[in-house]
């Protein structure tokens, strides 16, 4: 194949850790002769280096043509840094949307104004989206993140101290009710559980000093990396996250926290309700400590349901990252010398 002018290749650009988390392997396995600048906001390129990942600090040194994505919040940089510059946005999450809002980080929202494409976990999540953008053409590509693990699911599932619990909340978005954090209503039973259970404490990057001081205060250790919760943990507790189906997609228990500011009679799908009952519901702070016992035991019925959920939320379970490369470069060899 011809070089390819700087210009003409595919850059990417991930302004937090988690947004990075879910490009570095696509970034890893892009062909080289595709393979233009990452950029990074500095506060993670140290986290990037790690990562083996060369990268160049935010803003932009040139105008590139394409440039791939994990949120929209990314998106919208990348068209007040390089305008006119296309974007693939990919899916960061495990699909989740909101019928009450249109918030525009959600799949089937209104803006997406300089998006080309966009790389989505599953089948299920395309037809929202088409709904919305019927010319921006979607591809279920999976979860690249999860590849790493399900391609060495035995031997990973073999480290973990089976009797240890995760815990995690999401930070207190306020977009609609059930992005809320659950983290008030359950905080004074996981003190009192403390001394009876091997617990772990995580929490959304967006609100970790909150949860690392918390998980602190009453004598948890916390665990910041959400790759050391899993090297570490067998159950896993939260309240409304994409980690909770990829947690599950590691054929792993899961706690799913529920409570009074998350609607019964709204149906958003995915975590509310289609897919809640994907591991033990734990709907009232009383009830923790038995939700806990029972995850632990991870009955036989649980197992099944979970298997079943996974896949028909996620495509291309291990061969997540492959897909995704071959959907960018099919995309750019669509769109140069249209950009």
């Amino acid at each position: 194949m011809a070089r390819l002018k700087k210009s003409d290749k595919v850059d990417f650009l991930a302004t937090e850790k988690q947004f990075f988390d879910h490009l570095k392997d696509l970034w890893l396995e892009l062909p080289n002769y595709l393979k233009g600048d990452f950029y990074v906001h500095h506060k993670i390129k140290k986290y990037a280096d790690n990562n083996k990942v060369e990268t160049k600090d935010i803003p932009l040194k040139r105008k590139p043509s394409i440039v791939v994505v994990a949120s929209y919040g990314d998106l919208k940089k990348v068209r007040n840094l390089a305008p006119g510059s296309k974007v693939i946005l990919s899916e960061h999450g495990a699909g989740q949307s909101y019928i009450d809002v249109n918030h525009n980080s959600y799949i089937g929202s209104v803006d997406r104004s300089s998006c080309i494409a966009v790389l989505l976990p599953g089948e299920s999540h395309i037809k929202k989206h088409a709904l919305a953008h019927p010319t921006i053409p979607a591809y279920p590509v999976g979860c690249s993140k999860l590849d790493k693990y399900i391609n060495n699911l035995d031997e990973l599932n073999s480290r973990p101290d089976k009797e240890t619990i995760a815990i995690s909340f999401h930070w207190d978005c306020r977009v609609t009710q059930e992005t809320r954090s659950l983290f008030n209503f359950y905080k004074r039973p996981i003190q009192d559980l403390a001394k009876d259970y091997k617990l772990i404490g995580h929490g959304h990057p967006k609100d970790w000093p909150k949860f690392e001081r918390f998980w602190n205060q009453i004598g948890v250790e916390p665990v910041k990396d959400f790759d050391e919760v899993i090297e570490r943990a067998w159950v896993y507790a939260i309240d409304n996250s994409s980690t909770l189906f990829e947690w599950a997609a590691l054929d792993r228990p899961v706690v799913v926290l529920n409570g009074s500011l998350y609607r019964r009679n709204i149906e958003h799908g995915l975590r509310f309700w289609e897919f809640a009952d994907i591991g033990v519901n734990c709907d009232k702070p009383k009830d923790l400590s038995q939700a806990f016992d029972q995850a632990l035991k991870d009955p036989l019925k649980i197992r099944r349901r979970r298997k079943e959920a996974i896949n028909q939320i996620y495509n291309n379970l291990g061969s997540a990252t492959e897909t995704a490369v071959q959907a960018i470069e099919e995309i750019a060899n669509d769109w140069r010398g249209r950009v």
